[in-house]
């Protein structure tokens, strides 16, 4: 077995763990950063859509922005690993012990600070994410799977949330001459701005306290139920909106539960520390409000920077 000794172990390779990474680096520390995917970039490599958020990649999208984070990290030679599948992680008392699988061989890291950016990923119910892998050209699961020019005129789709992503991809399927069924399982969440455009368009139905089952696929075509009615669609898409990735972690470290609130988030304070001590936790898969790429890039230049002081006794 491989044994490592670090001052700083990232889990995850998503924007916010290689933001944090690249601070480390430039301060002069040689943190590893462990990612599951083969992958690196986060839910960015889904994003096939033009981002116009991000300041200075105008009309980029998602793809396009992780590439260029990818050419920037990889011009500083960080240690990372992907395909890493996390075993076991134990406190010590000054540290922690991580212990990871990658290729078949088994690795222990010590390390002094652990810093968690594992992101989130879509929420599903289990029937639709079987029915996703047994059918993927009629189950769709989140924004990243959906490409608008895979879809023909009068083609029929059942597209379930009630969020800014349902109504904005909703609406510009029917631009398409799809004809589109929103399904909210309560009152739509979606922007005032996406609700009027999408009750405007004669291709869109929207369906509010719909409760959807019984799913079935015939000659390529979905049936299910959706409050006793029996309802037909070509395509269904399930955009349900995400959940954060600690469930796993939470199995192999249970003394994180302590960390982790009533809907799966770390909790954090202003330096992105958790209430157990040199731990960290960065991006969407913390407590912090409204997350988006450009907080996500922040939180891990910000913990970075609070671990750098911490080593030296003079975070306050």
């Amino acid at each position: 077995m491989r044994k490592l000794k670090i001052s700083v172990l990232i889990i995850g390779a998503g924007p916010a763990g290689l933001s944090c990474a690249l601070w480390l680096v430039n301060q002069g520390y040689k943190p590893v950063v462990l990612e599951r995917a083969s992958r690196l970039c986060g839910m960015l490599r889904f994003n096939h859509h033009e981002n116009d958020w991000l300041l200075g990649f105008p009309g980029c999208t998602g793809q396009a922005i992780g590439a260029k984070f990818l050419e920037h990290i990889q011009s500083k030679n960080l240690d990372i690993v992907t395909s890493a599948l996390l075993t076991s992680i134990t406190q010590r008392e000054h540290g922690f012990l991580v212990s990871f699988t990658e290729s078949g061989r088994q690795i222990q890291i010590e390390s002094d600070y652990l810093v968690i950016a594992s992101g989130m990923r879509p929420r599903t119910p289990v029937e639709l994410i079987k029915l996703s892998t047994q059918y993927p050209q009629n189950f769709l699961v989140g924004a990243g799977e959906l490409y608008l020019d895979d879809f023909k005129v009068g083609q029929r789709v059942a597209l379930l949330g009630g969020g800014d992503n349902a109504f904005e991809n909703a609406f510009h399927l029917a631009l398409r001459g799809v004809f589109v069924d929103i399904y909210c399982r309560a009152e739509a969440r979606a922007r005032d701005e996406w609700q009027a455009r999408c009750k405007e368009n004669p291709n869109i139905s929207i369906h509010l306290h719909a409760n959807i089952g019984q799913f079935s696929v015939s000659e390529k075509e979905v049936n299910f139920v959706e409050n006793g009615e029996l309802r037909l669609a070509d395509v269904v898409v399930v955009m349900y909106g995400y959940e954060p990735n600690t469930d796993a972690l939470r199995k192999i470290s249970p003394w994180l539960d302590t960390a982790i609130n009533e809907k799966g988030f770390i909790k954090v304070n202003v330096y992105q520390q958790a209430p157990i001590e040199r731990v960290y936790a960065i991006g969407d898969v913390t407590d912090r409000p409204l997350p988006c790429l450009p907080s996500a890039i922040g939180q891990g230049s910000l913990a970075a920077k609070a671990i750098v002081l911490d080593a030296e006794g003079m975070l306050q």
